[in-house]
């Protein structure tokens, strides 16, 4: 009887680990986060831990999450509940309940694409260097202030501020001026000479740059390395205010248009935040432009990079539909001069688009280029040399979760891209049907001439039947023959082998922009 007490009572307290037994044993000393509405939650079977965890969609009330063994989880059981609590769902099973990482969100969120994996992400993020200065506050600007009165500056500089209006004390802040003047009638008049130590002081207080951020990733797919991206620059931003309820795009997107900005019309309530939102991301010192030529991939992307932590880095990203060269033309004309810090392409055929990026980077501005295979860099190493573009590349790594020390095989094979098998069937198509209209054309003019000159009396319709697949026969020999003279278009697949299914890997390269000016 004891151990079969003991069992259903060690049951009950995992079903419910945080009923109240006594007063002492239930004081914690920290604040326990609740779920909420809306929130995301990743849910680990608590009997086997090696097992695949399920990522939920926003959680909402009377809904249910349904795992892959077609096990459900009332949401309503969710919500209220601390992080790390258990929860109990079908065929009693138990299921605990985190609050997923970047990484675990990237890795399992939905997706109508290959993603690119957190791990490989981070590494591309941590490859672009990203550096930026913080966000001035009210102490920075009132010790700047201070320091333009110090008594240890240059011989050359004058004892005060240039602009002696500067020293008048002014209506709207007659403190702080009147505060700074009491300090400079203690300093001296003339000025002193500076130490070794006081001039590299000098020298680390030097204004950084404040220009704005800008990084364009062109191949927005899942949207994971958008995520790990407005993650990084978050801090060079100031906190946005409430993203407004936004309308439903409808119809087409053109490439100069946000996909969340364009649409229907905002109510009336939602106008004064519109207004508040839409000034704030006219002032952001950091912004991520992510483009894809597919509309729905990048929606897609946009829900995702919207339903993390409530959309908190969602303000940072420029989601974007269209060609990259549209889109970056119009940039120039506008901007009349470079105007990107960094760029990233995961796209097919990168050696097409590196000449327009190359006009568009800052000088030491960084290009990451991501593609499976290695010689599509050595096909970017050819079109640099051959139009002498203002890249040089700095390294290229293999990225992979299966990577082995004892050697690995490499899978070497000719393939063509899918897009332009689709694009050769269809002008193949077209040109066939202009040939059978020519072909047909022919026909009715011969057999007009030989009308005309009666040099037969009657054409058998036997004859043309019989005419027509000899023709085609010939055309398809040689068709054929075409096709295997014909290398145009194949690519080399030149990759180490990481299995059956490759869950990561590929080759990044990094390209840094030359200033051809020096």
């Amino acid at each position: 009887m004891l151990t079969t007490h003991r069992a259903i009572s060690s049951g009950s307290k995992r079903i419910n680990p945080y009923k109240i037994i006594c007063s002492p044993c239930s004081r914690r000393s920290f604040t326990q986060r609740l779920v909420r509405v809306n929130d995301i939650v990743l849910l680990k079977p608590e009997t086997n831990p090696r097992a695949v965890p399920t990522l939920s969609k926003p959680l909402k009330l009377g809904d249910s999450l349904v795992f892959r063994d077609h096990r459900k989880v009332k949401a309503d059981d969710v919500i209220g509940k601390p992080y790390r609590s258990v929860v109990a769902g079908g065929r009693r099973a138990l299921f605990r309940i985190y609050e997923p990482t970047l990484g675990q969100y990237c890795d399992n969120a939905p997706r109508i694409v290959t993603p690119i994996y957190s791990s490989d992400a981070s590494l591309i993020v941590s490859l672009l260097d990203l550096n930026f200065a913080a966000v001035p506050s009210s102490q920075s600007e009132t010790l700047i202030e201070t320091e333009k009165f110090r008594p240890n500056r240059p011989l050359n500089e004058p004892v005060g501020s240039q602009d002696e209006d500067d020293l008048k004390p002014e209506s709207t802040d007659v403190l702080e001026k009147d505060e700074l003047l009491e300090e400079t009638k203690e300093l001296p008049r003339e000025p002193t000479e500076l130490t070794d130590a006081e001039i590299f002081e000098d020298w680390d207080s030097v204004e950084q740059n404040n220009e704005r951020l800008e990084i364009f990733e062109a191949g927005t797919g899942a949207g994971s390395l958008t995520l790990h991206l407005a993650r990084a620059i978050h801090g060079a931003n100031t906190r946005a205010p409430p993203i407004p309820r936004l309308p439903k795009t409808k119809g087409k997107v053109t490439p100069d248009d946000d996909i969340y900005r364009y649409g229907g019309k905002f109510g009336e309530r939602n106008e004064k935040m519109t207004d508040l939102y839409n000034e704030w991301r006219s002032q952001r010192r950091a912004v991520i432009h992510s483009l894809d030529a597919d509309e729905h991939h990048s929606r897609h992307a946009q829900r995702t990079v919207r339903n993390y932590r409530h959309g908190v880095y969602f303000p940072h990203i420029d989601f974007h539909v269209g060609s990259i060269h549209d889109y970056l033309s119009k940039r120039l004309e506008e901007t009349k001069g470079v105007f990107l810090d960094h760029a990233i392409l995961d796209i097919p055929g990168i050696q097409d688009e590196m000449e327009i990026v190359g006009k568009c980077i800052k000088p030491d501005g960084r290009l990451i280029t991501w593609c499976p295979s290695i010689t599509q860099h050595m096909k970017c190493l050819e079109i640099i040399k051959g139009k002498k573009l203002p890249f040089v590349l700095d390294r290229v790594l293999e990225l992979g979760s299966q990577l082995s020390t004892g050697g690995r095989e490499w899978e070497v094979r000719s393939v063509k891209p899918r897009a332009l098998i689709k694009a050769e069937k269809k002008a193949k198509a077209e040109e066939m049907e202009r040939e059978d209209r020519s072909k047909t054309a022919f026909a009715v003019d011969e057999w007009l001439t030989k009308i005309s000159s009666k040099e037969e009396d009657e054409v058998t319709s036997e004859d043309v039947e019989t005419s027509e697949p000899e023709s085609v026969t010939v055309q398809a020999s040689t068709g054929e023959a075409s096709d295997l003279n014909d290398m145009s278009g194949w690519e080399m697949i030149c990759r180490p082998k990481v299995g059956d299914r490759i869950t990561g890997g590929g080759f990044v390269g990094v390209w840094k922009k030359m200033d051809m000016n020096v």
